[in-house]
């Protein structure tokens, strides 16, 4: 049993996909539905045994402030206090902790359970948007780019079915955000959408569990 697992709650059979050893006590990805975490170090490939429910005590990030009942954010290693690119929704804080203090406790949460993210960000180079971003199925980016930036997103199969993707660009001048979907999967019928070239420029797009489609738009 995990030494820093605090509560009771629902215990579950975990298959480890992660393509290398997951230790006891580390958060790790249930499917499309929530993060959990491991009870007993599991190799890859083996069976073992995760928590849904609870409470836990989980590392954090120097820079972020725990205020109890406000979202949580994991990355790597530790827990974050606002969301940003790669990082997963864990869940809410329970408890105070200031960023002096290196740990934090957390309260386990379904993705659906944080509810529209949004990220807004200057971009000075090509970035990817992981499956992570994505897990409420709703994101709006705005994005900043003073040259043309590719925006790579994840597969269509990693992200909930129906997942709706917003995207503007909010400054920089007639620089080309182009959103580049994963492997042969299509954007609004092609291979790219490279139509956010212009200050403002916007665009929304649902996935079909397939491809993206473009729901709606406003191009200068």
């Amino acid at each position: 049993m995990a030494t820093n697992y605090n509560k009771a709650g629902r215990v579950i059979d975990w298959t480890n996909g992660t393509g290398a050893s997951v230790a006891s006590g580390i958060p790790a990805q249930y499917g499309l539905d929530q993060m959990g975490i491991v009870l007993v170090t599991t190799a890859n490939g083996a069976v073992g045994s995760m928590a849904l429910d609870g409470e836990f005590g989980l590392a954090k990030h120097t820079d972020a402030v725990a205020v109890a009942g406000q979202p949580a954010y994991w990355l790597t290693d530790k827990c974050y206090d606002a969301p940003g690119l790669g990082r997963q929704y864990i869940g809410v804080f329970a408890a105070a902790s200031a960023a002096t203090v290196l740990t934090c406790r957390v309260q386990l949460r379904p993705f659906i359970a944080e509810g529209p993210r949004l990220i807004a960000a200057t971009i000075t180079a090509n970035v990817t948007v992981s499956a992570a971003d994505m897990m409420s199925g709703n994101l709006s980016l705005l994005l900043s780019n003073a040259a043309g930036r590719v925006v790579n997103l994840p597969s269509v199969e990693d992200v909930p079915r129906g997942t709706i993707l917003r995207v503007r660009k909010t400054g920089g001048g007639a620089h080309a955000l182009t959103l580049t979907p994963d492997g042969d999967e299509q954007i609004a019928g092609g291979a790219t959408h490279a139509l956010l070239d212009a200050d403002n420029d916007y665009a929304m797009f649902q996935s079909t569990g397939a491809a993206w489609l473009l729901v709606d738009s406003a191009i200068a």
